[in-house]
């Protein structure tokens, strides 16, 4: 692993003064697989539940940080964009209002801190904490994701394997949610053998506008143990509702 990591220090050199004024827009669809199955009580109060659903995310990030949230619905917010690929000077002011719910993941890269903000039942809290360094080992498999060439990371996490493809390329070390800590922009994650896999449908780097990156401050402040108390207790509030196989969430942070 220490060789494939010396590789990609040695590729990335030359666009490390570049990387330092970087800052871009990556957009991504992130589909979930049903994990938990539906009872006729459910399906009695909540209609036919898909067995998917994919929502559309982005990327924001400059030379401070990063953030991933909920892409916006405001059609508007995509004027002057292409359609896809490789991304240069994109034209258009970005704006809309972002989508279902206050999810966020901000990571600063000063103190490389990481803030997340949640929504449970319609209440909105803040997670506090430091980014988190996964095991990473590096395959050597390649493959091209809207032009860029990207390398493989496989990792586990509480038995579950993620595989991550990066972007030497665009060489600033962020991605969906925490897989954020390789060496180049991770353009698709594959979790737990396709139950959640992101996969990145734009890249626009240094476009003319950008919003300004900042941590989110909206929430009740609360450790990650205390959050996933409360989560636990709203879903004990679901269960009780709509009987004891409702839905069962496993990803950290979600």
């Amino acid at each position: 692993m220490r060789l494939y990591l010396l590789i990609f220090a040695l590729f990335a050199m030359p666009f490390i003064l570049e990387a330092q004024d970087l800052v871009g827009i990556i957009d991504y669809e992130q589909t979930h697989q049903r994990d938990f199955e539906v009872t006729p009580e459910m399906r009695a109060r909540m209609g036919e539940i898909p067995k998917e659903r994919t929502r559309k995310k982005q990327l924001h990030f400059d030379q401070n940080g990063s953030i991933f949230k909920n892409a916006p619905r405001d059609k508007n917010a995509e004027m002057g964009r292409g359609r896809g690929g490789r991304g240069g000077r994109g034209g258009g002011r970005r704006g809309g209002r972002g989508g279902r719910g206050d999810h966020k993941y901000y990571k600063g890269f000063e103190n490389n801190n990481i803030i997340m903000q949640r929504s449970i039942m319609g209440k909105t809290f803040l997670i506090e904490e430091e980014s988190k360094m996964h095991p990473w080992k590096m395959t050597g498999q390649q493959k091209e994701i809207l032009g860029y060439t990207c390398m493989q990371a496989v990792t586990m996490e509480d038995s579950i394997e993620i595989v991550a493809w990066f972007a030497p390329e665009i060489p600033v070390s962020i991605g969906p949610d925490d897989i954020n800590t390789l060496p180049g922009a991770v353009l698709a994650v594959d979790k737990n053998q396709g139950k959640e896999v992101t996969v990145a449908t734009k890249v626009e780097l240094n476009p003319e506008y950008i919003e300004k990156i900042e941590a989110p401050s909206k929430g009740e402040k609360v450790s990650m143990e205390e959050f996933e108390k409360i989560r636990e207790e709203k879903m004990q509030q679901m269960k009780e509702m709509y009987g004891d196989k409702g839905p069962r969430h496993h990803r950290r942070g979600q």
